[in-house]
């Protein structure tokens, strides 16, 4: 039920071909961000403790945290970037949950409309958390009210617009829409089997059939009268 309420855009490809799309909606995009945060952290913090054992000991905790800030922001952003660049607008998060990045042009993805959508996001969700990060260490009220409104209002804005997009689909000129499997991609793949299926039928009642033609014809051969090509005569009438 939910699928059939989901918004539904259509867009012309560059061949003047009209294709149909389902908007994603925001719990989904949600669940697979925090699905590639996840791999994110994950790499991280294996980045994070090789490089700390390496060089900590000469150069304190402090260069322990400064390095972990480093490679978070060197890591995150081209991993959102890459990934949709190679996977067609796919991140693991987004391909767990049926997801995809188009250009709401119909064109190709290109590269300067995912950074801009990827880096945006630095803006929308990475610096006002990093705030709040701060302000809870540091118990600064003030800096978490507004680090939670900057949040807020960033995060939620796919709620408050018809297309469901955010800042950073905004400036890149992109939808995320769900690429489940369509009604009519079921029903054609449904034909197809039962046409499959339909074939074989036929086949073996050909098979059949021929079969009972062949057993049929033996059976008259068997039961017709033996005869040798002479007639018998009558003496009688020969003599007459």
């Amino acid at each position: 039920m939910a699928a059939d309420l989901a918004p539904r855009r259509t867009f012309e490809t560059p061949e003047g071909v009209a294709v149909g799309v389902e908007l994603a909606d925001f719990g989904n995009r949600a669940a697979a961000l925090l699905i590639d945060l996840l791999v994110i952290i994950g790499c991280l913090l294996i980045a994070a403790l090789l490089v700390f054992l390496a060089l900590g000991p000469l150069f304190g905790a402090e260069f322990g945290v400064a390095m972990f800030l480093l490679l978070s922001f060197f890591l995150r952003c081209p991993y959102f970037l890459l990934f949709e660049l190679r996977w067609q607008g796919q991140t693991p998060g987004k391909r767990l949950l049926g997801l995809r990045v188009v250009d709401r042009r119909g064109g190709a993805l290109s590269a300067s409309g995912l950074a801009a959508r990827n880096l945006m996001r630095e803006v929308e969700v990475f610096m006002p958390l990093t705030v709040l990060l701060q302000a809870w260490a540091d118990n600064g009220a003030l800096e978490n009210v507004a680090g939670l409104i900057w949040m807020g209002a960033f995060t939620l804005m796919p709620l408050f617009n018809r297309d469901r997009l955010r800042v950073g689909d905004m400036l890149g000129g992109t939808w995320v829409i769900s690429v489940r499997p369509t009604t009519l991609e079921r029903d054609l793949a449904g034909s197809k089997r039962r046409g499959t299926c339909a074939w074989f039928v036929s086949l073996l009642e050909g098979a059949v059939g021929r079969l009972r033609n062949r057993r049929t014809a033996s059976a008259r051969t068997a039961s017709a009268p033996v005869q040798d090509g002479c007639r018998t005569r009558n003496p009688a009438r020969s003599m007459r």
